[in-house]
């Protein structure tokens, strides 16, 4: 009886070791799957693999941009400079021109003097943001503008567009203007908007429960905010203040979108917290923006020969669009048989020192997307 119990005491102890050894041989097996899945992680999708060392070490840097859109594939009031393609553009034989390529070739340069810089092409902003998520490309520079989603999900760069721009204000009637301090009392009100200028996205993403009242012009604006058809009038100020002219019954606001106006322009998308690569561009734009100032300037300030100093960022623009400008121009001229009428040849100065009317026409309308 004795020997009996020994005996099951033995074996329940083997029993227990058993069971022991099976579960350590099973948390081992999950530990080396746990392993094997983390091996098996996209290095690509990780922010390390997209910081400035990981590029120049890579030796090639992976810009994403939207592919030129022409004809039927430009909506209403999107084709504002006559199908001048001076943001981007890729020529017939391949090579990409264009602002944004000359903006994007320079930051790859400071990045690492070897690197290569790389232009993957999409149907639209939301694929290449997509490829952005996934690290197939490591920056997106497509004329992309501020919104809260958008720097949500992504890190934006500060804007690499070379001229101030203001935001966008609200008119309001001037007996009422007392009542508009924020875009909270805005909230829920009639908005008057031109047709054709973009307006509608951000109204719907900064005054979603606002009613848009759409007008085919900005008189009709002003004239629905007067008859009380609308609450205020959403518009560039520049824009509205030629139909205003002396009236004085309509006044801008302080109210505007956005109400930082460092979130006016053009950004660079980068991968969300990738602040290596982010703080490496914004240090490339800062000084590409920056105005030089020289001693011979200040020595002969008020010379009738003086010629005002840009930035690099302005000269890169004023080039670009001046080459799209004769690149439009010359197929214009070659085809005769459209019936168009050909335009005049941009002149081919290049110590143009101030911002032209067509760039700022191109400064008001292109970011307003």
């Amino acid at each position: 009886m004795e020997m009996k119990k020994i005996c099951c005491i033995i074996l329940g102890g083997l029993a227990v070791f058993g069971l022991c050894g099976c579960a350590n041989k099973n948390n081992n097996n999950e530990g080396s799957e746990g392993n094997s899945q983390k091996q098996n992680v996209d290095e690509k999708t990780l922010v390390s693999y997209h910081t400035p060392e990981a590029i120049k070490n890579r030796g090639e840097l992976k810009v994403g941009v939207v592919k030129q859109r022409s004809g039927n594939d430009v909506a209403e009031g999107e084709d504002l400079d006559g199908g001048i393609n001076y943001l981007y553009s890729k020529s017939d034989d391949g090579n990409y021109e264009g602002f944004n390529v000359k903006v994007a070739n320079q930051l790859g340069k400071d990045i690492g003097e070897s690197v290569n810089v790389t232009f993957i092409e999409h149907d639209d902003d939301q694929t290449m943001l997509e490829s952005l998520a996934k690290g197939e490309i490591d920056m997106a520079i497509s004329s992309l503008t501020y919104t809260n989603s958008l720097a949500a999900t992504y890190s934006l760069t500060d804007s690499y567009w070379p001229y101030q721009i203001n935001p966008t204000p609200f008119f309001v009637l001037d007996s009422a203007k007392d009542k508009f301090k924020s875009l909270d009392d805005l909230s829920s009100l009639k908005i008057a908007i031109a047709k054709g200028y973009g307006y509608e996205q951000p109204i719907s993403e900064n005054l979603p429960n606002a009613q848009l009242v759409l007008c085919d012009d900005t008189k009709q604006c002003i004239e629905k905010l007067k008859k009380g058809e609308a609450d205020a009038i959403f518009c560039d100020s520049d824009l509205l203040s030629v139909d205003l002219k002396d009236d004085k019954t309509v006044v801008q606001s302080s109210v505007t979108i956005p109400d930082d106006p460092s979130k006016v322009g053009l950004f660079i998308a980068v991968m969300k917290d990738n602040e290596q690569l982010k703080t490496a561009l914004n240090t490339s734009i800062t000084k590409y923006k920056a105005v030089p100032e020289t001693k011979n300037d200040k020595e002969t300030s008020g010379s009738k020969t003086d010629k005002k100093q840009i930035s690099e960022m302005e000269q890169w623009l004023t080039t670009a669009f001046r080459e799209a400008y004769q690149k439009k121009f010359e197929s214009m001229k070659s085809n005769e048989k459209s019936g168009e009428t050909p335009i005049a040849a941009p002149e081919q100065d290049d110590s143009t020192a101030t911002q032209s009317g067509d760039t700022k026409q191109a400064d008001n309308k292109e970011t307003k997307k």
